[in-house]
């Protein structure tokens, strides 16, 4: 049931022609099969504008909420469409972290640090795959989205700690990712509810379950309003300044992680079920490039087959492959270890682990069981009583698991790993009865989407703004490339940009 939150360019291959009339563009016909409209709704199509507003901000998670506070704080009326029942989108599911330089917060614990160095580390990661221009404002914009944080309530108690790949990459490892908390909330829902709560106050309205399908334009190709679903009925709204994107990535649509990813499609989704490239698809079907449509934010995990979504998994012992064979550092950072974990035979692999370990390891899935015996007793947790029978019930060669435990029992001893250069947690698997657990690659989320300059404008195929459309989060592309930077760096991404978005959007000629 839809409800009020209060209640509870030219930018064508001919150009205007093309958009107007005729197909969906280049970065539209690359979804091939995807379900795509044949040409663009323009003005002609709408009889009647059901309702009215001056920004329309599309999808109600971190970037939304941001865009419709920025969009407000510049003078504007904003309306946010949310598809699902409940805002929150990726965010709330979030560890609540944003990864910025040079803040207050890193000053107040001594942590030297510039907007350069967190811009140079984080190209590093991209392997030449994300944009200079979109990385740069979210190094040299970091800071002030902090602040900006605070002002609304916010508060980061803890030190920002070292989170990235950055000393696989041969860089030093500096303290970026500041989790924060607000009042009695932590982690992602702290992050969103300090949003929410200033969406609210402010009198901002929100229209939940209402889906956003198309983008209506004008004859300049301009984006003029949408056309979506709310309450099973079409209406037509209108965007007197602008419409931003602000629907997240598509984790959960098979076709278009098949088509753009190299093993997205093999992946199990921490994501909530909404984040099926609503808004990638709206702007490709008016011309809008892509960027960055491979890239994934990727961590091991598993899926417990009473839950809609997957679960992270922790870091615990070693990690074998199918062949019985160590194959990572299982202490570096997620992504690093999801990548090497996708290039594994079937994509799978398992944690190994002895009792010793057992007895100081949490549930692997806390949300889910009280302990460790509970899920051996589910199927979720394997246990022998020898690493042999382990290896059987795991489907793999128990000459190698047995030769594989040995050699790095060599490793614990000694406390340095020379085949993976793992640092820490060095502890033998000896006492029996021995533990393993399957892990997958899971998706935190897809980072590729519509292409956008520094001021959040989506770009059409030649490179120039589609006026009056912005984007925001992972709906738009750019910002991650091979590896994903470091914890809290799509956070970034959600506030710096969503905060342009809304104000540049604000900002048009009514």
């Amino acid at each position: 049931m839809a409800r009020r939150r209060n209640d509870d360019e030219r930018s064508g291959l001919s150009r205007r022609g093309f958009l107007k009339l005729g197909g969906v563009g280049v970065a539209a016909a690359a979804l091939g099969s995807l379900p795509l409209a044949a040409r663009a709704l323009g003005r002609d199509d709408v009889d009647e504008w059901q309702r009215e507003t001056d920004v329309l901000v599309i999808g109600y998670g971190g970037a939304g909420a941001t865009a419709a506070l920025a969009a407000y704080e510049a003078g504007a009326d904003v309306l946010v469409l949310e598809k699902r029942e409940v805002g929150g989108g990726t965010t709330i599911n979030s560890g609540g972290f944003i990864y910025a330089a040079a803040t207050s917060i890193q000053e107040r614990e001594g942590i030297d640090d510039t907007a350069d160095g967190m811009y140079e580390s984080w190209i590093a990661t991209g392997g030449t795959m994300n944009d200079a221009d979109v990385v740069r404002v979210a190094a040299d914009e970091s800071a002030e989205s902090v602040e900006w944080l605070v002002g609304l309530g916010g508060e980061f108690p803890n030190p920002p700690y070292a989170s990235g790949p950055e000393r696989k990459l041969g860089r030093e490892p500096v303290g970026r990712s500041h989790q924060i908390r607000y009042g009695d909330y932590d982690q992602g829902v702290a992050f969103f509810r300090v949003l929410a709560d200033a969406v609210e106050d402010r009198g901002i309205d929100v229209l939940y379950g209402a889906t956003a399908e198309r983008l209506v334009i004008d004859d300049d190709g301009s984006v003029i309003g949408v056309r979506a679903q709310v309450d099973g009925q079409d209406e037509y709204i209108r965007a007197h300044r602008g419409v931003v994107l602000a629907s997240g990535g598509f984790s959960h649509d098979e076709a278009m992680l098949a088509t753009y990813t190299r093993h997205g499609h093999r992946s199990e989704s921490l994501t909530p079920p909404g984040m099926t490239g609503d808004g990638q698809r709206m702007a490709f079907a008016i011309g809008a490039a892509g960027a960055t449509m491979t890239a994934l934010s990727r961590t091991p995990g598993f899926r417990p087959p009473e839950m809609d979504r997957a679960v992270a998994g922790p870091m615990i012992g070693i990690m074998v492959n199918l062949r019985g064979e160590r194959y990572v550092d299982e202490y570096a950072f997620y992504d690093w270890r999801a990548n090497h974990l996708a290039a594994q035979p079937e994509a799978r692999a398992y944690a190994v682990f002895d009792e010793r370990i057992r007895e100081q390891q949490a549930p692997i899935a806390p949300t889910l069981s009280r302990s460790l015996d509970e899920e051996v007793e589910a199927g979720l947790v394997l246990r022998a009583d020898s690493l042999a029978e382990l290896a059987e019930a795991m489907g793999v060669p128990a000459d190698r698991l047995e030769r594989t435990v040995e050699r790095w029992n060599q490793h614990a001893e000694a406390e340095e790993d020379p085949d993976f250069e793992r640092e820490t947690a060095f502890e033998p698997i000896e006492e029996g009865p021995f533990y393993a657990f399957e892990q997958v690659v899971t998706l935190y989320d897809t980072a590729g989407g519509a292409r956008i300059d520094p001021e959040a404008r989506v770009l059409n195929v030649f490179g120039e703004p589609i006026g009056r459309l912005y984007a925001a989060g992972t709906v738009a592309g750019g910002a991650v490339g091979e590896l994903y930077p470091g914890s809290g760096a799509a956070l970034n991404v959600a506030v710096t940009f969503g905060r342009i978005a809304g104000r540049n959007a604000a900002n048009e000629e009514g």
